[in-house]
């Protein structure tokens, strides 16, 4: 890292700049050890109308629920706590 003034006079404007470096791996590392759960519902991608209505409900009840924009998204890489499935036609919430 550092200053480097002058950065491009020689292509006919001078200007100043700043320049660091990093480990990505090492960024990672501290982004993984440094993420945590946060009681939150994950909403599985459905088209089910009563899915939608439960996600209503629960936010109107202050609860906060993430929802799927695929059906690869998991609870567990969204960082939530529980999640919604379906039993017996009804959406719960049930723990992780």
């Amino acid at each position: 890292g550092g200053r480097y003034d002058e950065t491009g006079a020689v292509f006919g404007r001078a200007r100043p700049a700043t320049g660091f470096s990093g480990d990505l791996r090492q960024w990672g590392k501290l982004a993984k050890s440094a993420t945590h759960k946060v009681d939150s519902i994950f909403a599985p991608a459905d088209a089910d109308a009563s899915l939608w209505q439960t996600v209503q409900s629960l936010r109107s009840e202050g609860r906060r629920v993430v929802c799927a924009l695929s059906s690869e998204d998991t609870a567990a890489a969204q960082g939530c706590t529980s999640e919604l499935v379906k039993q017996n036609n009804q959406w719960i919430v049930q723990p992780l």
